[in-house]
């Protein structure tokens, strides 16, 4: 299946660019900037006036090789990718069942939503809702400030109390498990962009570069520079 468009003004557009910039907003935590992406690709006129059969067809095609391979490019944990698969399908399905071009984009665009909020959905599996609720929380806010104090409140119980809780739930002390995330956000960006290191460490939520490399060594045994060195 072609992944490049030919439009009827014979100007060329690359879908694995949209692709990758999709994906590249995704793991960010980005959903409003892939959605704006995914609207620019696909609002061009020659989509929109699509028409007859042969020309809805290869709208399905497109949209469904964009969803086939940002789902797979979104490099998901095993715990996940059931889920991400399964919802791939369930949308292509509902791609091949509407012939109104219209419609096939709006599928799409739910699609790239669904993918961001399994991707961004909670890795852990607590016995407590109030603990699944604060890692949830953690997960959606790593680029923010997050402190005991403020996890307590969102979750509406005393800081002593979610302390306890969370060790114990997570074996994990509450900055150990965010730090871990962040790391883990970290070495995701390294392993996929060549962006700053003081890019990186602001979007995983460090407070400074010379910080984030010191947690990113005490969890990893190498600074961020190492190990972007050693990947490449």
């Amino acid at each position: 299946m072609s992944c490049e468009i030919y439009t009827e003004s014979n100007e060329k557009y690359s879908q694995f660019i949209v692709e990758d910039k999709i994906c590249k907003e995704l793991k960010l935590h980005n959903i409003s900037k892939a959605i704006e992406v995914f609207d620019d690709f696909f609002s061009t006129e020659d989509f929109v006036t699509l028409g007859g059969d042969f020309k809805i067809r290869t709208l399905k095609n497109h949209m469904i090789c964009l969803l086939v391979s940002t789902s797979r490019t979104l490099n998901i944990n095993s715990n996940k990718l059931f889920k991400l698969r399964s919802s791939c399908n369930n949308f292509i399905s509902n791609i091949e069942h509407n012939n109104c071009a219209d419609g096939i984009i709006k599928i799409g665009r739910c699609a790239i939503r669904s993918f961001y909020q399994i991707s961004k959905s909670s890795s852990y599996n607590s016995n407590s809702e109030i603990i699944n609720k604060a890692i949830t929380y953690i997960e959606g806010n790593l680029e923010s400030e997050l402190t005991l104090d403020l996890l307590a409140k969102e979750v509406h119980i005393s800081k002593n109390y979610l302390s306890s809780l969370f060790y114990k739930e997570t074996n994990m002390k509450f900055t150990q498990f965010v730090n871990n995330l962040r790391v883990a956000k970290a070495k995701e960006i390294l392993n996929t962009y060549d962006f700053s290191l003081s890019y990186v460490s602001s979007v995983c939520g460090f407070r400074n570069q010379s910080y984030f490399s010191t947690i990113f060594k005490e969890y990893t045994n190498q600074t961020p520079f190492e190990y972007r060195k050693t990947k490449n």
